[in-house]
């Protein structure tokens, strides 16, 4: 096999290859799509339709992948890495990257082939769940989630009621209608660049959870360009209580017949309301409408965020890693 740079008459090869794996790599796709970056694929020749495996990758060093194959080696082969190495060695040595991203066992094998090469060092590593949804279990679960959650949501509102003065209703607590405004948990619209402002503050807190490598500080006039860009060609949603927007989620990728789901952050006092997993599904279901299917990928660790794709009807479907190499510039 050998690695060869995707030109106009190749790339058909590698858009088929994409497609046929497009719920695994959105991203990917969606750059390429875009004819974004520089992406590379694998095959015997560069008129050989048959492609194995792509990579792409930005201005800023970050490496996108889909190399099926990475996940069906055997141990053997896993231990015998020096064919990965004198297939992307001479890209690694000619690109300075600042972060691997995408399944694990690509992930992984692309990470072997830069340690041996002796390039960069492994900065942070993180692992992730890929999850996709399934409209069907979304729709039991929302059923299951109204028949059962009514008093624990009644129970947190009330706390908020006594602890911060959040006005739920102006009937008794007692009436059915007053319920009905305790599970009342906003208004879901899609955001504009005209939302810019008040998505800026979520934003960044979400980037300072998510994104932020340890010791880095977001600069404020960045992000905001960042999510203006955003708004421009995702589709990003929010919840909004009164007039204060209390948590955002949207496609962070959109290929052809998939989207990527991500960027999801509810304000702390809003949490434990079910807020997230309803705007998670919302946005689901409506590039569902759309004919698109969704996937997105959570860390390990994160057994909240977990539960609340669940209860939005997402189903773990793999696993996901990225990885941070030093020296990276910016």
């Amino acid at each position: 096999m050998t690695l060869f740079e995707m030109s106009a008459k190749n790339r058909k090869y590698v858009l088929d290859f994409l497609l046929a794996h497009e719920g695994r790599c959105v991203a990917l796709t969606e750059r390429v799509l875009r004819n974004a970056g520089k992406t590379y694929y694998l095959a015997q020749t560069d008129k050989e339709p048959f492609v194995a495996g792509v990579i792409s990758i930005s201005k800023s060093g970050t490496v996108l992948h889909c190399l099926p194959f990475a996940g069906q080696l055997s141990a053997a082969s896993k231990e015998r890495i020096g064919e990965a190495t004198e297939i992307f060695a001479p890209f690694f040595a000619e690109n300075h990257i600042f972060c691997l991203s995408g399944e694990e066992a690509g992930t992984k094998f692309l990470e072997n082939a830069i340690r041996l090469a002796a390039v960069q060092e492994v900065l942070e590593a993180h692992a992730y769940y890929r999850m996709e949804y399934d409209s069907e279990r979304d729709m039991i679960a929302r059923r299951a989630e109204e028949k059962k959650s009514a008093e624990d949501e009644y129970a947190v509102r009330e706390e908020r009621v006594q602890n911060y003065g959040l006005s739920v209703s102006a009937g008794s607590i007692e009436d059915d209608e007053a319920t009905v405004a305790l599970r009342d948990t906003g208004t879901i619209i899609k955001c504009t660049t005209a939302d810019a402002t008040r998505l800026l503050p979520l934003q960044m807190q979400y980037d300072k959870a998510e994104v932020l490598l340890q010791g880095m500080v977001e600069d404020e006039s960045e992000c905001r360009l960042r999510l203006v860009g955003q708004l421009k060609i995702q589709d990003i949603f929010a919840d909004i209580i009164g007039d204060e927007i209390v948590a955002k989620a949207g496609t962070n990728a959109k290929g052809e017949k998939w989207v990527q789901l991500g960027g999801v952050y509810t304000k702390p006092l809003y949490r434990r309301l079910g807020i997230a997993s309803r705007l998670v599904s919302h946005i689901a279901r409506t590039a569902e409408a759309e004919g698109k299917s969704s996937a997105l990928f959570v860390k390990e660790l994160n057994t909240s965020a977990i539960h609340s794709y669940e209860r939005a009807g997402f189903v773990r479907r793999g696993s996901y890693r990225i990885v941070y190499y030093d020296g990276y510039d910016d």
